[in-house]
């Protein structure tokens, strides 16, 4: 080959160099390349391998060495990685160097080993020729420039596999990070399940003793306050991992305010707070996630409420804004000072975080909410007049400009307190949470629903009668909820492969939803669960499933 020919084969193997990902790739275009390059007739790439020679691969016209290690002392390529230099050597049989009961049984009578890497050399590539003959100076100088740029592309090769195993190990530290949080999740939810459970039920038997009723009173609210501390710091973990996950609907933000407004009365009626709704609009159609959009509206609610004064006035406004629709949230209470505002978004930022504050919480809602506004492609200012002159919040989100039907989720309102809704309904509740599992039991007992406990599947498939809804926990020692739901729909136990079935974990990531979903299950709900949603579900559930036959597996 000629001098440019060469020139042309070193340049087109270096850019392919700069693309491989692994070893066996470098060898076979080096080995390849180093024989045309040299008008040999084989070449060999060696790597050096503790005190051994590995001859990695080959091209050659008859088989060499490939696949066999020999000491680095007993070999040409050895002695040109430690000496550090390129071997010549035109007649191997007058070359004291050259092990030559090895070589016999082969065609090579010349041959050239280039090392790898001119200081402390991990390799060599040798070529060899069937006559006797030596290497053009350009050819020595072409294989040389190949060499280095093998020991390039070895180095950045090292670099990526460390790279990806770093890589790899981060992926695993997030996944468990992701498990831990689940577990600590699951862990907290449980027993605040049964707390608020008995709580609620405590409250309606309207107990006449004044500090009894207070206790309870007292035990809800924080359990409330401590499920909703949870949830801030697993939405904050699932933000900076990236798991966040929204369903986007058209979705009217005058019915979120006004679910928002409802869920958060009474906490501002404790204060003698009164909320007022300033509508702009009759309706506000954005495309968004309406669970997430109630938690921004919520957020923003609690923050003003926690922050006002007794007896003062909240003021929610829903308006359009252009080509977006607006909702502030205007409080009279405590204010911020103006070097706090630009801060106010930040994760665990408070204006008073000293250890004589007045007010609680982890400051995590405000952050979340932005996250929440911005993932809905729409923007959150705060402004404040100053310390003591009260502060409002408000974020817009983009119109939405097409014709749709949308389905008004606060139209079905949770039952009476005074009626049974679920009277005559059979119902299986399925938990291994001792606690949880009575606390299940006695609230639709109330509700007027016969009830049949079990505490694993196990108990569950021996239990009698035909049920009309079944309640079920995911997680449970030996075979767990998804499995249930499996077996029940396809047949494989004696309920009806019809029966309404809903979820009841206190794993509520969304993973868990769309395997319980996809497993059988008709809803999900997580714990610790409001009891007027779940007796509002069982009731949507129970209804439905008489709009249709049944058949009933005996």
């Amino acid at each position: 080959m000629s001098y440019e020919g060469g020139v042309r084969k070193l340049v087109e193997v270096i850019q392919n160099l700069s693309a491989t990902r692994s070893l066996d790739e470098i060898t076979k275009l080096v080995r390849t390349a180093a024989r045309v390059i040299a008008d040999a007739d084989g070449a060999t790439f060696v790597l050096k391998d503790g005190d051994f020679c590995f001859y990695a691969d080959e091209d050659a016209i008859s088989p060499l060495w490939k696949g066999q290690r020999f000491p680095l002392e007993s070999c040409v390529s050895g002695w040109a990685m430690l000496h550090k230099e390129t071997v010549i050597i035109e007649d191997i049989y007058r070359d004291e160097r050259v092990p030559w009961d090895a070589y016999r049984p082969t065609f090579v009578k010349s041959m050239m080993m280039t090392p790898i890497r001119r200081e402390a050399p991990i390799g060599a590539i040798g070529t060899y020729w069937k006559d006797q003959r030596v290497p053009t100076d350009e050819q020595r100088e072409l294989l040389r420039a190949l060499a280095d740029s093998v020991s390039v592309s070895i180095e950045n090769l090292n670099n990526y596999n460390d790279l990806q195993k770093r890589i790899e190990e981060l992926k695993e530290a997030n996944r468990s990070k992701d498990e831990f949080l689940m577990t600590v999740s699951h862990e907290l939810r449980t027993p605040l399940n049964s707390i608020m459970g008995w709580a609620e039920i405590l409250l309606e038997a309207s107990p006449g003793d004044k500090d009894a009723r207070l206790g309870l009173e007292t035990i809800e609210r924080n359990a409330r306050n401590q499920t909703r501390i949870i949830e801030d710091l697993l939405d904050s973990s699932r933000i900076l991992l990236g798991r966040f996950h929204m369903e986007k609907h058209p979705v009217d933000l005058v019915d979120v305010v006004n679910q928002a407004v409802d869920a958060v009365r009474l906490m501002a009626e404790k204060k003698d707070i009164h909320i007022e709704i300033v509508k702009g609009v009759a309706t506000a159609m954005i495309q968004g996630d309406v669970e997430r959009l109630k938690q921004i509206v919520n957020n923003l609610l609690i923050n003003a409420i926690k922050f006002s004064h007794a007896k003062s006035r909240i003021e929610v406004a829903v308006i359009r804004q252009g080509p977006s629709f607006s909702v502030s949230v205007k409080d009279e209470g405590v204010g911020m000072d103006a070097d706090f505002i630009p801060q106010a978004f930040e994760r665990f930022r408070q204006a008073d975080g000293s250890t004589t504050r007045k007010f609680g919480g982890l400051g995590l809602g405000l952050s979340i909410s932005r996250h929440l506004v911005e993932a809905h492609q729409g923007t959150i200012i705060a402004r404040s007049e100053g310390t003591g002159k009260g502060s409002e919040f408000s974020f817009s989100i983009p119109a939405w400009n097409k014709q749709g039907e949308i389905v008004n989720e606060a139209a079905t309102m949770a039952p009476s307190r005074n009626t049974k809704p679920l009277q005559g309904a059979h119902i299986l509740v399925v938990d291994d949470d001792k606690d949880s599992l009575q606390v299940m039991e006695t609230v639709l007992r109330i509700n007027g629903a016969d009830v049949v406990a079990a505490d694993s599947v196990e108990e569950a498939l021996l239990s009698q009668g035909v049920f009309d809804l079944i309640v079920c926990d995911l997680s449970m020692p030996g075979e767990d909820g998804f499995s249930f739901a499996h077996r029940i729909r396809a047949g494989e136990t004696r309920f009806s492969r019809q029966v309404p079935m809903i979820a009841l974990t206190a794993f509520v990531d969304k993973g868990s939803e769309t395997k319980a979903l996809g497993e059988g299950f008709d809803s999900f709900m997580g714990k610790p669960f409001a009891v007027p949603q779940l007796i509002r579900s069982l009731v949507e559930l129970n209804s439905a499933n008489y709009t249709h036959s049944r058949s009933d597996c005996g």
